[in-house]
């Protein structure tokens, strides 16, 4: 999907950002069931509970089966609370549309990065009420360099936008 949406972004004028979800996981759906966890000893000495090192877990971590399941279904809501519909063919590709129903941007979730563009007019409302439902822990647009998205770096380039993947290889 976010191939897609660069070829997309390749034929119009629309800015590109990236942004990295901070602790993508925490910020789930909470668990739903009761799982207990053992702290290493130098998160209990931190938390000072040496004597009482079990912890009720609260929301999905990495490492748990279900952990992105909850993500998913927590940022899908919260995308479709920003305004935002998924597309049909991939439920992680999400479409902006302004009031007359014309397209004005696009963003797509791979795990904790999401990939952005939009008119520069339009778009800007849909990202202040991501900023407002979600924890980010970067956010940067094209326009100020190169930017890393899902192991690559991505830039302008004469040609167009490049996505590339040497350094990570």
């Amino acid at each position: 999907a976010g191939q897609v949406l660069l070829t997309i972004v390749a034929t119009m004028t629309w800015l590109v950002s990236v942004a990295d979800f901070a602790t993508a996981f925490l910020q789930g759906q909470p668990q739903a069931r009761f799982l207990f966890v053992k702290l290493p000893a130098d998160a209990a000495r931190m938390l000072g509970t040496e004597g009482y090192p079990h912890m009720t877990l609260l929301k999905t971590m990495y490492g748990q089966t279900d952990a992105p399941r909850a993500w998913y279904l927590e940022a899908t809501r919260r995308m479709k609370e920003c305004g935002f519909t998924a597309h049909p063919l991939d439920p992680c590709f999400f479409l902006a549309h302004a009031s007359d129903g014309t397209l004005t941007g696009m963003a797509v979730i791979h795990v904790d990065d999401i990939l952005m563009a939009g008119d520069v007019r339009k778009f800007q409302a849909y990202q202040q009420a991501l900023k407002q439902h979600f924890q980010f822990r970067t956010w940067k647009s094209l326009e100020e360099g190169p930017v890393a998205y899902c192991g690559g770096a991505l830039s302008y380039q004469p040609y167009g936008i490049e996505l590339s993947f040497s350094e990570y290889l």
